[in-house]
């Protein structure tokens, strides 16, 4: 990597891979090189105990479709989207996946459409078959299928409201759009209700009050519950309340925080109505909350 984004953005890159199990390597000292092979170790180290990310399965509550078909008819504003939309679910600890099908979204993950405009009949048929069937649906301005040729057809879903609309056994929950022709980004409030409509209250898996922002990403091996944490790296994350859902963590009382700084200590967990509640030790950049029942 060139040191374009200096030691601090690089060292967010690392830990933001690091959740997903991936080293950055090749890190001149300059450019971070010392905060990178923190990060590493504490990779390492879960690895040597079986807590790799990618021999993990994630928690996914969400899933982003990417529709190659609607991105070729929309020039690309769909992939746009779809990113924008998993940030917007990130900034709020939801925890999204992307698809590239429909089938492979979690039978119990709610299905994110982000300007999918111009969906394939077959994936139109698909989400509406979905929806119709229970699973709730999400969907960032108004789906749309097109044919082999990319013209346009009738709708296949009806108008929604971000509180939610019924629709078989299903809710469909209807947002603007995420790249508008004019406007900003959409107010988190209005994302956050509308979370909170397609996934249900108290079944958060996440959340995190804190004075900075922090990136939470859950993953499951073997009964043990790995959360990763990424927070700034100009200062430090002091008194950060994490909040896990009883449907994720269990039963699990303590739980054991390594960060890359070196922490390494056990740590108690309160019960708090539908969630696990803990006030994490202050940590830079990254650091791994794991829980076993």
């Amino acid at each position: 990597l060139a040191p374009a984004p200096g030691a601090g953005g690089v060292d967010r890159l690392a830990a933001l891979a690091a959740t997903c199990g991936v080293e950055l390597s090749g890190i001149e000292p300059s450019a971070g090189g010392e905060g990178v092979a923190r990060i590493r170790r504490v990779g390492r180290r879960l690895r040597a105990n079986g807590l790799a990310p990618e021999a993990a399965e994630p928690v996914v509550e969400c899933a982003v479709l990417y529709s190659a078909e609607a991105d070729l008819w929309t020039q690309g504003r769909h992939r746009i989207a779809v990113e924008r939309a998993v940030e917007c679910l990130a900034a709020l600890h939801v925890q999204a996946a992307v698809v590239t099908q429909v089938a492979r979204a979690p039978a119990g993950a709610a299905l994110a459409l982000a300007d999918a405009a111009a969906l394939s009949p077959a994936e139109a048929k698909e989400v509406r078959r979905r929806l119709e069937a229970g699973a709730p649906v999400l969907a960032f301005g108004e789906p749309g299928a097109v044919d082999e040729a990319g013209r346009p057809g009738a709708a296949f879903l009806p108008a929604a409201k971000a509180s939610g609309t019924k629709v078989g056994e299903g809710t469909l929950v209807g947002l603007p759009p995420l790249v508008p022709e004019r406007g900003g980004a959409l107010p988190a409030g209005l994302v956050d209700k509308a979370a909170a409509a397609v996934l249900g209250k108290g079944r958060r898996a996440a959340g995190v009050v804190s004075r900075v922002p922090i990136v939470v990403a859950l993953h499951r091996t073997d009964g043990t519950l790995l959360v990763h944490l990424v927070g700034p790296d100009d200062e430090p994350a002091r008194g950060t309340t994490l909040f896990l859902g009883v449907h994720v963590a269990g039963g699990a009382r303590r739980a054991r925080f390594v960060s890359a700084e070196g922490a390494d200590v056990r740590i108690p967990l309160n019960p708090s109505g539908y969630s696990l509640s803990t006030v994490l030790p202050a940590f830079r950049g990254y650091a791994v909350l794991s829980l076993a029942p």
